[in-house]
């Protein structure tokens, strides 16, 4: 456990001097991009770092990992959800609800997103019948890159670009390294200063950890899944009746969405 914090701390200490390293180089050398380039890959690296001392942390406090997978809660069970999540779409008046956990590097999770997702929003999600709610699970062990496109995902969704954003770091699984985010974020038409200043901050670190946590603790350690349920009269929960695991097809989603829309009257 010591060794844990003392890595943490000197973590910590290099983070802060690359931020003063960044400060000052961008009120000395602006045109220096290289640097700043270099910079950008110290604190990718960084922040894998700390990702990997959460886990070393809870570890050694005795607490589940993230490739562990816990009992299953019983059915039904509530989940809190945000109706006015960027990272959501469909009717705020649907009564029923899709939670994917997904993982931008994923390649099943890309196999539903191209075959699968396209029919589940023309029949349901642009009808008003269902609302479709995106909640990040990054698998780090294999996919090392994806919990910087989770949070690459979160700060295109902060000048409202989310789902372009899903559509193209999914259609670019293989280019999802430190130097890809300015292209992605030119090809997105984003504020570039805004969009990487958001990226460097670890602001959603927390949040996504979070949504770790509540895959976690229902049960579920890889992607894609899926929760469907009834959506509360007050948007604030989902009561979910049905968990659907793997790249399941169009007719899976199709059964469990009607028979929850039949008795809920939609």
């Amino acid at each position: 456990m010591q060794i844990a914090k003392e890595r943490q701390t000197q973590f910590i200490a290099r983070l802060c001097l690359l931020c003063l390293f960044a400060i000052f180089s961008g009120a000395c050398a602006h045109d220096n991009k290289e640097e700043l380039a270099q910079m950008r890959k110290e604190i990718d690296g960084l922040k894998e770092e700390r990702q990997q001392l959460i886990e070393q942390i809870r570890e050694l406090k005795g607490e589940p990992l993230k490739r562990v997978s816990p009992a299953k809660p019983q059915l039904p069970f509530d989940l809190a959800v945000n109706p006015n999540s960027p990272e959501a779409m469909g009717n705020k008046a649907a009564r029923v609800a899709i939670i994917e956990f997904s993982d931008f590097q994923c390649s099943y999770c890309l196999s539903y997103v191209m075959q699968t997702l396209p029919q589940i929003e023309k029949d349901y999600i642009k009808t008003g019948k269902v609302k479709y709610f995106f909640r990040n699970l990054p698998l780090t062990s294999g996919h090392p890159n994806a919990f910087r496109a989770a949070e690459a995902a979160h700060c295109a969704a902060e000048q409202g670009k989310f789902w372009e954003a899903h559509a193209r770091f999914f259609a670019n699984q293989n280019k999802l390294n430190p130097n890809d985010w300015p292209q992605h974020a030119q090809a997105l038409s984003l504020d570039t200063e805004k969009f990487n200043q958001c990226l460097a901050s670890g602001k959603y670190d927390d949040e996504i950890n979070n949504e770790i946590d509540d895959a976690q603790r229902v049960g579920i350690n890889g992607t894609p899944a899926f929760l469907i349920g009834v959506i509360a009269p007050d948007s604030s929960k989902i009561t979910v009746s049905k968990i659907l695991m793997g790249a399941e097809p169009y007719d899976s989603f199709k059964k469990a969405l009607d028979e929850l829309l039949s008795t809920s009257g939609k």
